[in-house]
């Protein structure tokens, strides 16, 4: 369950992160 929790909030955090980076190109 942790494992699973873990790949969530990575994804969670990378999904942002990537719209703002092309929003800023």
């Amino acid at each position: 369950m942790a494992r699973t929790m873990s790949n969530k909030t990575i994804y969670l955090f990378m999904v942002p992160t990537f719209l703002i980076k092309l929003v800023r190109q």
